[in-house]
């Protein structure tokens, strides 16, 4: 296993400048807008190709080498071959933008190797309660996977952060998988991580080349898939919370994502520059500083995956986590934005109540660029209040007052005269 993990990597690390060199000549590049894209120079994508590459050679010589187990075969086959027709999309995707509608189509048919195989959720457990799917399964188990792979989607803004990111939840996976006994993910897992690993090399910060979708929808769909494979009651039983905490960081950006556009009355699928490493690049962090950021909150959801394995107890790291969320929103780290649009919100809708006609109606506000909902007797500002006030002055009052500090100084000096000339007019009698 060791061995196929070493060949994804060298296969990732040495065929991601081949695969950068192809995309220029394709087209499948990011130019820098000055918008959601900000990098100093264009860039080419399709790096997840090459991690496709990395996947498939380190699976052939697991396969080689007779590591795959016969009960687990099936099911690796199946996901390997869904990476793959993801991963066509999301090179095709990358050269020739597709609309969201054909996107969401062929993710759909890229997961149906997986559906066809028999992979789909029969029991789902939350906090130690178990629930019969029966033929709910199959579209749950859809919907899991097109959130899994979309969230990832939607993550990968920044030089290094989708890779960080897939490393670290699939190294979580392959160490609870091995606790748990449960074989089928820990050899796609760790060639997951393998073949990032080698592809990071080229995306870490400053990026030469980006996963693109080709790589961000590859990587969501195998870490999906395999955060629903192992579990303690079996293959065939998700467990929600469990797989809920390994994907947390990108399930999370993509909630408030989502809450962010329908409280500003946006399109879901109108990109914005608010998630998560947005919001830590505008406040002043550099890009190897937010990825160090987010990498460790991705390597702390591993462990609290870890720790409610060990205690068997899912609730207790979701504690935790409740526990986390308020500080991460006060240090501005995620969340902030959202809620306070959601206050303005609803401070523009209590205005709006019968019995409160005293109460000025909710306008807008741009500061910054961006659009906010005010109300009389709250702040009218999202800035911060100065610590002194400013009074608006018209000219003709300054102008007055110049003229009248002027006309008393000249009187004050015409005074000062007089009286100095009486004085030396004294001083010379007295002298005669």
């Amino acid at each position: 296993m060791a061995v196929a993990a070493l060949v994804a990597f060298l296969c990732s690390l040495l065929l991601t400048p081949a695969v950068a060199a192809i995309a220029w000549r394709l087209g499948a590049v990011s130019h820098p807008d000055g918008g959601r894209r900000r990098q100093p120079r264009s860039t080419p994508l399709w790096g997840g190709l090459a991690v496709l590459i990395g996947l498939y050679a380190g699976a052939a010589v697991a396969s080689g080498a007779g590591v795959i187990a016969t009960e687990d075969a099936t099911w690796t086959a199946a996901i390997l071959l869904s990476a793959g027709i993801i991963c066509l999309l999301g090179c095709y995707d990358d050269a020739r933008a597709i609309s969201a509608s054909s996107k969401l189509a062929g993710q759909l048919l890229a997961i149906a190797p997986l559906l066809l195989a028999g992979f789909h959720a029969e029991r789902l457990l939350v906090f130690g309660l178990e629930v019969e799917l029966g033929w709910l399964g199959v579209p749950l188990t859809a919907a899991w996977l097109i959130l899994a792979i979309n969230a990832l989607n939607l993550l990968d803004g920044m030089d290094g952060l989708a890779s960080s990111t897939g490393i670290c939840v699939a190294l979580s996976i392959a160490g609870v998988a091995t606790v748990l006994e449960a074989s089928a993910p820990v050899l796609p897992a760790l060639l997951l991580a393998a073949a990032l690993a080698g592809f990071l090399f080229h995306n870490f910060p400053p990026a030469r080349v980006y996963l693109g979708d080709a790589g961000s929808l590859l990587v969501g769909l195998m870490l999906g898939a395999m955060a629903m494979q192992w579990s303690e009651k079996g293959p065939l039983t998700m467990n929600g919370a469990l797989a809920a905490i390994l994907l947390l960081l990108p399930l999370a950006d993509t909630g408030l994502a989502v809450v962010r556009r329908l409280l500003k009355q946006q399109s879901l699928f109108h990109g914005d520059r608010g998630h998560i490493h947005h919001r830590l690049l505008d406040r002043g962090f550099s890009t190897a500083q937010a990825l160090a950021m987010l990498g460790g909150l991705s390597l702390v959801n591993g462990c609290l995956a870890f720790w409610a394995v060990a205690s068997g107890q899912d609730w207790l790291a979701w504690s935790a986590v409740a526990a986390g969320l308020p500080l991460l929103v006060y240090a501005r780290v995620l969340g902030h934005e959202e809620w306070a649009l959601f206050r303005r919100t609803l401070l523009a809708a209590v205005t709006r109540l019968p019995g409160t006609g005293n109460a000025t109606p909710a306008k807008e506000e741009v500061v910054a660029g961006k659009r906010f909902l005010l109300s009389i007797g709250e702040p009218k500002s999202p800035l911060p209040k100065p610590h002194f006030s400013r009074e608006t002055v018209p000219i003709s009052r300054i102008d007055d007052g110049k003229r009248k500090t002027q006309k008393e100084g000249t009187s004050r000096k015409q005074s000062r005269l007089a009286a100095a000339t009486k004085r030396a007019q004294e001083r010379r009698r007295s002298a005669a």
